[in-house]
Order: C-alpha cells, then sequence, then structure tokens
C-alpha cells in the first residue's frame, strides 16, 4: 500500500513540475519576446501619439468650437510623448522650450498670407501646445533624474 501511495504522489509531482517547467518555458518566451519587440512597441506608441497629436491640433484648427477641451488633450498627449521619449541632449531640450514660448508668436505672421494663412497659423498654435507638454515632461524628468542621482553621492 506503501509503495502505490509514493508512487502516485511521485506521479504528482513530475505532473506539477512538468506544468511548472512548461509555464516557465512560456513565460521566458513572453519575457524574451516583450524584450525582442519593446522598442518597436515604444516607437509604435510614439508615432501613435505624435499622429493624435496632429488630428487633434487640425480638429481644433478647423472646428474649434466642436469640443472644448481641446488644449488639454493635447499638453496631455504632449506629456506622454515626453515622457515616452526622453531627450538627453540638452540643447534638444531647451530648442524644445523655446519653441513651446515662441512658435505661437511665429505662426502669427502666417495671417498675413490669404486663405490658408489663418489656418496654418490655428494649426501651428494648437501643435505649439504639444511642444509645451513634452517640454513640461522633459523638466520634470530632468528634475526626477537630478533628484535620483543627488541620493547616489
Amino acid at each position: 500500500a506503501y509503495s502505490s501511495q509514493h508512487g502516485f504522489r511521485l506521479s504528482i509531482l513530475r505532473e506539477y513540475l512538468s506544468d511548472l517547467y512548461t509555464r516557465g518555458r512560456a513565460y521566458a518566451v513572453v519575457q524574451s519576446f516583450v524584450a525582442k519587440h519593446q522598442q518597436g512597441v515604444v516607437i509604435m506608441l510614439q508615432k501613435g501619439l505624435l499622429g493624435g497629436s496632429i488630428v487633434v491640433a487640425a480638429a481644433a484648427t478647423f472646428a474649434p468650437d466642436m469640443f472644448g477641451y481641446y488644449a488639454l488633450v493635447l499638453v496631455v498627449l504632449g506629456l506622454a510623448m515626453g515622457f515616452t521619449n526622453p531627450i538627453e541632449d540638452v540643447a534638444t531640450r531647451v530648442a524644445m522650450y523655446v519653441l513651446a514660448v515662441y512658435l505661437p508668436t511665429i505662426a502669427d505672421n502666417l495671417d498675413v498670407i490669404p486663405t490658408v494663412g489663418e489656418y496654418a497659423n490655428g494649426f501651428l498654435s494648437q501643435f505649439a501646445l504639444v511642444i509645451a507638454g513634452v517640454a513640461i515632461a522633459q523638466v520634470c524628468l530632468v528634475l526626477y533624474n537630478g533628484l535620483m542621482a543627488a541620493g547616489d553621492d
């Protein structure tokens, strides 16, 4: 009776270990897939955010009364873009800050172009909100990285 119970327990243990091994392999495969394709997913996310920002900026330009929160959506899209794509180069970050501030002023000069100038001005002014969101995200990331590095001394 003892040997039959012992054999039964061993078969259950074998099944359990086999199942655990299979799950572990499946987890390893999934982990490998995520590691391999993570960069591609981030790039696709960035493209989607940029495309969405362009669509929302165009909608805000051509149908401003259709939705009251275009500015909020554009800034949130910019924040998402900034956090998913940290800018390491200081000159590029400074260019983002300057562009966020001066793009609407520069775009105001497009009003002198007949017919399309008004729409070009509106689009660039709306897109400046996305750039402002990216700039805010970059400031937050620089502050966070600075605070985290301060503890390492």
